[in-house]
């Protein structure tokens, strides 16, 4: 490999900044066949099966490849008008409203599909370029950049065709566009790979941690079967659970608390040590740190302290219209009226009680109501109500044990993709740029 540096003499100055002598610079329009963008009115066609209707949902900035899971289908499309958006592969796809320059390339396999109005379609000229060179080009730095600038300002920001057909593309050999794309592709099916991985096991957890929930693992740490050990198990008012769990209304779980927001007009109250709980924190499983933070004085005048591994449940706010936030206290922390903070009494694991809690979201956002003013709630009355399968402290301990190996086969593969994206935004900055040029295109071993 060799750099600019080392070769100085052999890079040119461009609109895109410094590039090798041996790339040209073409507009979008010289290496394409046509530039155009789909139709409105494709509503009506919609159907659950038949060919495939691509949309910017279907275009990621993580990489060129098109995301087919849960796509949209349509009828057969209307006359010429369809015929003329029917996408082959290869076609370069960018959007051109809202989501500006996300790209994708067409598939091999994508069968059949279309595209609406939202996404600007670009047939290349195949024996000129690599198409997946220019996907990964516009995906890169200078194609975003270029975007950017010439983004239309009006009553409604978009691209249109001609800004679309005059954008730069810088053009090495076709062999070195070949190669440089089949780099980049390499490293995109191993990201794509992964990240389908994490998903897969981001729904065997859901299923995984019921199961742990409901029928625990016996003395060897294997789940209880209670279709072969059905004397393992006995019937209550959750349905069969496992001999020696106890049944307890959520009531009794733990010292429930109430949190509030000291006065906002005392600066002396706000910027300590404290961190102070509200629903926009409780994004993450295990609460460490707040965007806002409480002095001793402020937190004794308003609200409520929690010690580390108490439990917080948002009991009100909109995001209960689709989601039930449960965190685990970190640390020593304060919160506010919106949530619900409680200390688990002896005999019930801080970790575990959240995992159940995690695992009965579905029952508690079925009893979120509506103030009068229209902010979703639930009620505490109702909450308390609720039952909980409860082991013994050691089988929790167990259960735990079971999903924090299954967390860390997670947290491994979630780090492996970071690495991967990093190291490709390396490689995209070096290799789209001519920075970088593998030694049998860099023309030096000539």
């Amino acid at each position: 490999m060799h750099s600019a540096v080392e070769y100085p003499k052999q890079f040119q100055d461009s609109p895109l900044g410094r590039i090798p002598t041996a790339w040209q610079l073409d507009r979008l329009e010289s290496v394409s066949e046509f530039v155009t963008s789909g139709s409105r009115g494709w509503a009506p066609y919609y159907s659950d099966a038949g060919p495939h209707f691509i949309r910017i949902g279907n275009l990621t900035r993580e990489h060129i490849n098109l995301r087919l899971e849960n796509i949209q289908h349509v009828k057969l499309p209307f006359g010429g008008e369809g015929q003329r958006t029917l996408l082959l592969p290869g076609d370069l796809l960018i959007s051109i409203t809202a989501d500006l320059g996300i790209v994708g390339i067409v598939p091999n396999d994508v069968g059949e599909a279309y595209i609406n109005q939202h996404i600007a379609l670009i047939r290349l000229h195949h024996k000129k370029v690599d198409c997946r060179w220019i996907g990964h080009f516009m995906a890169g730095k200078a194609g975003r950049h270029q975007i950017r600038r010439l983004d239309d300002s009006g009553a409604k920001a978009g691209l249109n065709l001609p800004t679309v057909r005059a954008l730069l593309v810088a053009l090495p050999p076709l062999p070195e566009q070949h190669h440089i794309a089949e780099i980049l592709d390499t490293i995109d099916k191993a990201i794509l790979k992964t990240e389908q991985l994490i998903q897969k096991l981001k729904q065997m957890k859901q299923g995984f941690l019921h199961d742990l929930l409901t029928r625990g693992v016996d003395e060897n740490g294997e789940l209880r079967d209670p279709a072969r050990h059905p004397e393992q198990f006995r019937d209550s008012p959750l349905g069969r659970i496992p001999n020696g769990w106890t049944i307890d209304q959520l009531r009794n779980v733990g010292d429930w608390l109430s949190g509030g927001t000291p006065s906002k007009s005392q600066v002396g109250y706000w910027g300590g040590g404290v961190p102070w709980v509200c629903p926009k924190d409780m994004k993450r499983f295990v609460l460490d740190t707040t965007q806002e933070t409480l002095t001793d004085a402020g937190a004794a005048a308003g609200t409520r302290f929690v010690p580390p591994g108490s439990i917080f449940l948002v009991v009100r706010g909109m995001i209960l219209a689709h989601t039930f936030p449960v965190c685990l206290a970190a640390t020593r922390m304060a919160f506010n009226q919106d949530v619900k903070g409680i200390v688990p009494r002896e005999g019930i694991i801080g970790r575990f009680l959240a995992h159940w809690f995690l695992a009965n979201s579905a029952r508690m956002l079925g009893i979120v109501t509506e103030a009068t003013h229209g902010t979703k709630r639930i009620d505490l009355d109702d909450l308390h109500r609720q039952y909980i399968a409860i082991p013994g402290v050691s089988e929790q301990q167990s259960i735990l044990a079971v999903l924090e190996t299954h967390n860390l086969r997670l947290a491994l593969e979630s780090s492996q993709v970071a690495k991967m994206r990093i190291l490709k935004v390396g490689l995209m900055e070096d290799l789209l740029t001519g920075r970088v040029r593998t030694t049998i295109f860099d023309g030096a071993a000539a």
